[in-house]
């Protein structure tokens, strides 16, 4: 080995040496000066990982959180703040790197949720203002609309009853805008099952609905004629067999077929024309 390659050797050597110590002297620095790096693992893959200072007894200070599906925010524990890349601010509870406990999150988009969390998602009692203007005040599961809540519209329907992952779900009363009311069951955010309906114009319907429709059997109150039709309904309408009383007494019974008498089995001689339920 020649003087000048034992030479260049020596060199790179010292460099790296040099080059370490220096990183080392760093590590040293940063960690009296209380800087960290954690993680947290939630589960299912799922984790969250801090770069930044933490206080006396470990806890993160602030810092860069990195979790595990891309999303990165800032955390200032002594504000108690989160703010996101996306824009989205939290502001509350922070356990263990974790949105846990009270809170408020502020969305890019303008729309707010503020009451309790739980692994990061609203989860318990909270208040959730959409940026349509519509508004929910009631239960939370795994950042979804759960249990018993009011949900108020912008046009100033409301909804109050059950929902189920984020849908009405369950006995429920609906009050629309133009002052209908139905009370009953619903299921994945339509009526299903038993209900009452107190249309605007004064009609009430009262029986079996499927998909949101008057389906099975049921009983429709005309206010203005006086008419009330007992029977079978399909898709809002008298389909089957049914009986249809006038206001004056007179009475058919027989098989209707989209809202229409096509055969009469017992009553009067005498026609006549039959309402149509309201939609």
């Amino acid at each position: 080995m020649s003087k000048r390659t034992a030479k260049r050797n020596r060199i790179i050597f010292f460099t790296l040496v040099i080059a370490i110590l220096l990183v080392i002297v760093t590590l040293i620095i940063g960690y009296t000066m209380g800087l960290r790096y954690l993680k947290r693992d939630l589960g299912d893959g799922e984790f969250i990982k801090f770069f930044g200072t933490v206080d006396g007894n470990g806890k993160p200070n602030s810092g860069k959180l990195y979790y595990s599906d891309g999303t990165r925010g800032d955390i200032d524990s002594k504000n108690s703040t989160i703010t996101f890349t996306s824009g989205d601010v939290y502001t509350g509870d922070i356990v263990d790197l974790r949105l846990e406990g009270q809170g408020k999150m502020t969305y890019s988009n303008g729309e707010t949720y503020e009451g309790s969390y739980k692994n990061d998602r609203p989860d318990g009692q909270g208040t959730y203002n959409f940026v349509n203007g519509d508004k929910y005040v009631g239960g939370f599961k795994d950042g979804k609309m759960h249990g018993e809540g009011t949900y108020t519209k912008a046009d100033g329907s409301v909804y109050v009853g059950g929902f189920f992952e984020g849908m009405r779900s369950g006995k429920g009363k609906y009050t629309y805008a133009d002052g209908s009311i139905y009370e009953g069951t619903y299921e994945k955010n339509v009526k299903q099952g038993e209900g009452r309906m107190f249309f605007a114009n004064g009609d009430v319907y009262e029986g079996q609905w499927v998909n949101d429709m008057r389906t099975g059997t049921g009983i429709y109150d005309w206010k203005e004629s006086g008419d009330s039709y007992v029977g079978a309904f399909k898709d809002n309408l008298m389909n089957g067999w049914g009986i249809y009383t006038w206001a004056g007494g007179r009475t058919y019974e027989g098989i209707f077929e989209n809202g229409t008498i096509v055969r009469i089995v017992n009553g009067e001689d005498e026609g006549g024309d039959v309402q149509t339920p309201a939609e």
